[in-house]
């Protein structure tokens, strides 16, 4: 059952939704990076959601109509998905990443003299089923860095896996992956055998990043 106060933005909500250890701790107890063979990797593990934001989430997931998902937003490695904004939860979980997720990624990718603000993103909720799109092939992703939260763990097989690294990374509910975007960090998502996958992502972009006087829009189209 879905909270009354899920789609209420304000102090409470994030006192009451979001992991106790990104309102509480430095970065750099927070923030695992993985390693491979002892060589750091510039992917990282960390808490953002609690476990009550998570049964919210997923209930919210499975009451969509069928009609709200979409299948071809991205032509190239397309995913069942749903834009954030189509939902009625942008302007919530923008706050999150503007006030938790994104200062994160600074401290993690030492991105001195910016602030959240200074980036701008793509926020979209994804679906696995094994009876409809069970995996995603290795892709690029079109950002300077990108979450992976992960919203349940109800499923079979499945997972996040880096091809040049040949890591595989099923993070808990709640807890997310943060990675460079486009080059050197191919990866995709395993089949899932049973159950559905939920996870939300995040694309994040700099606002004035290398393409000098260009618009956010441009920006997406070269890039996509």
């Amino acid at each position: 059952m879905i909270q009354e106060d899920f789609f209420t933005l304000n102090q409470n909500w994030i006192n009451k939704y979001v992991h106790t250890a990104p309102k509480t701790s430095p970065s750099d107890l927070i923030l695992d990076e993985v390693e491979k063979m002892g060589v750091k990797t510039n992917i990282f593990l960390l808490p953002i959601f609690n476990e009550l934001f998570c049964l919210n989430m997923r209930a919210y997931a499975d009451s969509l109509p069928e009609e709200t998902w979409t299948t071809n937003r991205h032509p190239s490695y397309p995913t069942t998905d749903v834009l954030l904004k189509d939902i009625n939860f942008e302007d919530i979980y923008s706050e999150v990443l503007h006030n938790v997720m994104i200062p994160l990624a600074i401290d993690a990718y030492d991105l001195d003299g910016t602030t959240s603000k200074d980036y701008f993103f793509e926020n979209f909720l994804v679906r696995y089923t094994p009876e409809t799109q069970n995996h995603l092939p290795f892709h690029h992703d079109s950002s300077l860095f990108t979450f992976n939260v992960s919203i349940n763990d109800d499923f079979t097989d499945g997972g996040l896996l880096f091809k040049n690294n040949n890591i595989h990374i099923q993070p808990k509910p709640g807890h997310g992956v943060l990675a460079p975007g486009m080059i050197g960090y191919k990866h995709g998502a395993k089949p899932i055998s049973s159950g559905v996958r939920y996870m939300i992502i995040s694309f994040v972009m700099p606002q004035k990043p290398f393409f000098r006087g260009e618009t956010k829009e441009s920006v997406w189209n070269a890039i996509k």
